[in-house]
């Protein structure tokens, strides 16, 4: 989008100086728009994705102490999430990889997102 808008703008200027040169070109509108390489380079110094134009990081305000029950799940997601970063220095003493990800299945209304939080 930017990048067209950038096209434009060149075109708008390019046709403004052509019509000062040329009488005749007045108050035709461009047939063509050429967008470059360089109008894409410039739009992306210029803008940011938009991933993150509207959308801002929130930190949960949930604990562990609001999850209730499940203690096995709860243990094992502290083992897969919290270990690797409280014994790093364990995990490369032994070779071991932390875990790249974790998947929580269930229905809904199983706590899936309140286990996420915490």
């Amino acid at each position: 989008k930017d990048a067209v808008v950038r096209a434009l703008r060149r075109r708008r200027k390019q046709q403004q100086q052509q019509q000062q040169q040329q009488q005749q070109q007045r108050g035709q509108a461009p047939t063509t728009l050429e967008l470059t390489a360089d109008d894409f380079t410039k739009a992306l110094a210029s803008t940011a994705p938009s991933s993150l134009r509207e959308v801002g990081l929130s930190v949960p305000d949930t604990s562990w102490a609001d999850v209730g029950g499940m203690a096995e799940v709860k243990r094992s997601l502290q083992e897969v999430v919290e270990w690797p970063r409280k014994f790093a220095g364990k995990f490369e003493q032994l070779g071991v990889s932390p875990p790249r990800g974790v998947l929580l299945y269930g229905p809904p209304g199983c706590s899936k997102t309140l286990m996420a939080r915490a």
